[in-house]
């Protein structure tokens, strides 16, 4: 298993997740490989409860990019992982500790996040479904990225399936791959479809990589630095010591995975 550097994460915008929107300047034939008639994971969506089943079916009936990223594998301890599944507004937090900057992430209870930077551009996502090895989230983002010279609307849901895997030495660390469907307005879809094809796609597919290596990256280097992971947890839980239960646990996952070190 390859470990992603320090110098990489470093650099990488962290989960703003108004990547996904910036990953909407997409190439003008989506809508043609998304056709057909076909619902974008249909036993997926179907599973749904309500409100979320009719939410998704909106844009999984007919997206106008369907988009997968490239699968990735990386050493980490999975219960880390899992934490920031669960939790990227701490992520994001700890991402900010190693010099990342973006849109603040918030959570907003039941599963919901918001991000909003400093141009206006907002997102909104909620965690729709959950089960061993699969996320799902659904996404809606307003603005106007890094090209479009009027705002647009967007619809997105994003799935993301894991699972754990082992380096020939035993060295724990999880694969996983991100799938992207996406709706835009018709103003919006309009303007886009005028930035021409390849550049676009190329980077939609950055964006959604970079929606990875948010995961990757910050578990990657919670497992091979615990020390100064549990020193910036505890910082942040003294910060906001009503809202401290997601480091707290995390904190116990530390102790637990070192269990000779001192809390």
């Amino acid at each position: 298993m390859r470990p992603i550097m320090h110098r990489r994460t470093l650099g990488v915008l962290a989960f703003s997740a108004l990547a996904l929107f910036a990953a909407l300047d997409w190439d003008a034939t989506a809508s043609e490989r998304a056709g057909g008639g076909e619902v974008w994971q249909a036993g997926l969506v179907q599973r749904l409860d309500e409100p979320w089943r009719s939410w998704a079916l909106r844009v999984a009936r007919a997206p106008q990019l369907c988009l997968t990223g490239r699968a990735e594998v990386f050493p980490c301890r999975r219960e880390f992982y899992l934490w920031l599944l669960d939790h990227p507004d701490w992520g994001y937090r700890l991402w900010e500790q190693l010099g990342a900057r973006g849109a603040r992430v918030q959570a907003t209870g039941s599963g919901g996040f918001t991000g909003e930077d400093e141009q206006g551009n907002h997102l909104r996502w909620w965690a729709v479904h959950r089960e061993p090895g699969l996320r799902l989230w659904y996404a809606e983002a307003s603005g106007r990225g890094k090209w479009l010279a009027q705002p647009a609307q967007v619809r997105a849901l994003v799935l993301l399936e894991y699972r754990g895997v082992r380096s020939p030495e035993g060295q724990p660390g999880i694969r996983h791959q991100a799938e992207l469907a996406a709706q835009v307005d018709s103003r919006g879809w309009n303007l886009i479809l005028r930035l021409g094809q390849h550049a676009a796609e190329d980077f939609a597919r950055q964006c959604l990589d970079q929606v990875q290596l948010f995961f990757a990256g910050m578990a990657w280097y919670m497992t091979e630095h615990p020390d100064w992971t549990q020193q910036q947890i505890r910082k942040l839980v003294r910060e906001r010591p009503d809202h401290g239960r997601p480091g707290e646990e995390l904190l116990r996952l530390l102790v637990a995975a070192h269990p000779t070190e001192s809390p």
